[in-house]
């Protein structure tokens, strides 16, 4: 199973990916994105979401 990481220290809080897939969420802190779930059946939004982020912060890590 695999789960998503967001590296806060590289997101620019651009929201892309909030606009790609529902499993993403704007941290209004410090405007930063971050994972609410690994929602099962969004694996291809989020692979989107991750091919799109310009900031490069959004990979796939092993559960």
């Amino acid at each position: 199973m695999k789960k998503v990481y967001v590296d806060q220290n590289q997101c620019i809080g651009c929201e892309l990916c909030t606009k790609i897939c529902k499993g993403f969420q704007m941290n209004a802190q410090d405007k930063s994105e971050f994972v609410l779930e690994q929602i099962e059946g969004l694996e291809d939004q989020i692979q989107d979401a991750i091919d799109n982020c310009p900031a490069q912060c959004i990979h796939w890590q092993k559960a």
